[in-house]
């Protein structure tokens, strides 16, 4: 087994972030200046899982300047898409975004069609056009994004791709009001991850929960809510942590407990002010200020 078949194992199998981190960290020294870019990826990716988005931006900016020397376009274009994403989280400027993500896309074209690898990462780069779109509620752009990204990854059997393009699809439904398909999708997304996907598990136990909030059952919400905070807490998940304390949040105020709600509120923030997600940031702020005092 490689050092990245390892760490991918121990990430996304054993829901072990930091081990994954240490496996890599240990590796990057002695690997050959090809291998460096692979490696770097990675450890940018879990940098972002364990929190530590200094590291994670250095990483992305290093694999892309490493891969485009050696002319590995195939890893270039997927930290690139990546990179993307981070940066939408952090600066929710759009136009970034979708700027990055479509030089990640023409710099695909460059890698040889006989690259077993190259739709994988085009699915990857298609579900960030998703996310994007997703997320400034643009549902029709999203939709088209995120279906292209499930059927070349299913095509290819890429399972962990499948999970998250099914709980994004999940939440289109959600916004759209389709309560049942959203279940249905979240439910698939939880089912899978739980088995080779630990990353996706906690965000897809939430969107479980967040999914029972609008449709007001708050007993349902909060036992999903807080199955997906003490999965991300055991396994080290930073960002599915914060996510998971805001709607805890929102269910406490819905309870009518404004001091619980407050004290979740803040642990979120914390979090997310690590992490440097601006419109999260702005999001729980506003929300702590509409608090009953």
């Amino acid at each position: 087994m490689s050092v990245l078949e390892q760490a991918d194992r121990k990430r996304n199998i054993e829901g072990d972030p930091l081990g994954a981190v240490k496996i890599l960290e240990k590796a990057f020294p002695k690997a050959s200046d090809k291998d460096k870019s692979q490696i770097l990826l990675r450890l940018a990716n879990y940098y972002i899982d364990i929190g530590e988005v200094g590291k994670a931006k250095r990483s992305f900016e290093e694999a892309i300047k490493v891969s485009r020397k050696h002319k590995d376009f195939l890893t270039e274009a997927d930290a690139k898409r990546k990179f993307a994403y981070l940066l939408w989280h952090q600066d929710a400027d759009k136009k970034k975004a979708l700027t990055l993500t479509r030089s990640a896309l023409a710099t695909l074209k460059k890698v040889s069609d006989k690259s077993k690898e190259k739709p994988k990462v085009a699915a990857n780069i298609y579900a960030t056009f998703g996310n994007v779109y997703g997320d400034s509620r643009d549902l029709r752009k999203a939709s088209l994004w995120y279906q292209k990204a499930l059927k070349t990854a299913q095509k290819v059997g890429f399972k962990e791709r499948v999970v998250t393009v099914l709980g994004d699809l999940g939440n289109l439904s959600m916004w759209r009001k389709d309560f049942r398909k959203a279940e249905e999708y979240f439910q698939k997304a939880a089912q899978r991850a739980k088995r080779y996907y630990r990353h996706a598990y906690p965000s897809s136990l939430l969107r479980l929960g967040r999914l029972y909030f609008s449709t007001g059952n708050l007993r349902k919400a909060k036992k999903f809510a807080e199955q997906s905070l003490r999965v991300a807490e055991e396994e080290g998940w930073e960002r599915e942590k914060a996510d998971a304390l805001e709607t805890l949040g929102d269910i406490q105020l819905s309870l009518g407990k404004v001091v619980r709600a407050k004290e979740r509120y803040t642990q979120a923030l914390k979090i997310y002010r690590k992490l440097k997600h601006s419109w999260n940031i702005s999001s729980v702020e506003k929300k702590l200020k509409k608090l009953p005092r």
